[in-house]
C-alpha cells in the first residue's frame, strides 16, 4: 500500500504515528518517503497530532524536518487555533519553544 494511503478521515499513517506517540514509526515513514505535511478533511496534520496529544519526540522529529507548522485546524474543539494555541489549551508546555514561530 502506499505510505500516504488515508482513511476515509483523510488521516495518513503519519497522522496516527504522532497522534500515537510512535516516534520510530513516524521516523521509518519519513525515511519512506512519507508526506508529513499532508492534512486531513480537518485540515491537521502530523505535527497537528503531536502536539494535541503531547508527543514531544514526534514534534521533535517533525520540526527536524522543517515541516509546516502554521497548519489550523478547520473542525472540531480547536477549530481556527494555531498549535502554539493548542499546547498551551493542552497544557503542554514542554512544546511552546518549538512553536513561538509558528
Amino acid at each position: 500500500a502506499p505510505v500516504d494511503l488515508p482513511d476515509k478521515h483523510g488521516c495518513t499513517a503519519a497522522h496516527w504515528a504522532a497522534a500515537n506517540g510512535h516516534v520510530c514509526c513516524l521516523q521509518a515513514l519519513a525515511e519512506g518517503g512519507a508526506d508529513l505535511n499532508a492534512h486531513c478533511h480537518a485540515h491537521t496534520t502530523a505535527a497537528w497530532n503531536a502536539v494535541y496529544y503531547g508527543h514531544h519526540a514526534c514534534l521533535l522529529l517533525l520540526c527536524n524536518r522543517k515541516v509546516d507548522l502554521s497548519k489550523v485546524a478547520s473542525k472540531g474543539k480547536c477549530k481556527g487555533m494555531r498549535l502554539y494555541r493548542v499546547a498551551e489549551e493542552r497544557g503542554h508546555v514542554e512544546l511552546l519553544p518549538y512553536l513561538e514561530n509558528a
